[in-house]
């Protein structure tokens, strides 16, 4: 029995919408990078803070309160501004039992800029640690350039000026020393470490 030709061409064009619909189903491909994939969520104790980034957080991690709650489900996230030389930056901030971090927003775009570490859990890439003492002893002079407009005595150590790593060090309330020893030894001998921080793009 011969089919009627309308019928068949009927048929064909339903065939090629359901394989249309079939085609429509499956994941696309886009050109470009593809999305980044969020690190597995923090559940140890101890944060270590490498040139990677600051534990799960790293350079592709978005700047929400929703990304940073999703890598650290067991801690309280926040979000807050802060004013520095007259800007406002907005920061998200994570509270995990002996764990602080707060994490600036870049100014340009919606993206990670820094990650400060602080808390007895934070740790620096050689397992350095806030309030240790000697630390500028571990860098050469410089490394460590000291802050002439500083209140207090303090240095911005780096191993090398594309680290995205750095060890903020300061004498505190001990001062300026009124005596002849050079910034740097003064910071060896009263120093202490009072930030680690994780940079997108280093200051240099």
């Amino acid at each position: 029995m011969a089919w009627p030709r309308s019928l068949l061409l009927f048929v064909a064009a339903g065939l090629a919408l359901a394989g249309c619909g079939r085609q429509a189903e499956r994941p696309s491909t886009v050109l470009g990078t593809p999305a980044p994939r969020l690190a597995a969520p923090f559940t140890g104790e101890v944060l270590t803070v490498t040139e990677a980034g600051a534990g799960p957080i790293t350079r592709d991690t978005p700047f929400s309160a929703e990304a940073i709650a999703a890598l650290f489900p067991d801690a309280e996230v926040t979000t807050a501004d802060l004013t520095r030389s007259g800007r406002t930056i907005p920061v998200i901030r994570v509270r995990q039992a002996e764990l602080l971090l707060t994490i600036e927003s870049s100014a340009d775009e919606p993206v990670i800029a820094a990650v400060h570490a602080g808390g007895e859990n934070a740790r620096g890439p050689n397992g350095e640690q806030l309030h240790q003492t000697g630390g500028p002893a571990r860098f050469t002079p410089d490394q460590c350039p000291v802050d002439p407009a500083a209140t207090a005595l303090s240095a911005v150590c780096r191993r090398t000026p594309d680290s995205h790593v750095s060890l903020v060090f300061t004498v505190g309330d001990f001062g300026r020393p009124s005596n002849a020893a050079s910034p740097y030894d003064q910071l060896v001998a009263h120093g202490f470490l009072a930030d680690i921080v994780w940079e997108r793009s280093p200051s240099v």
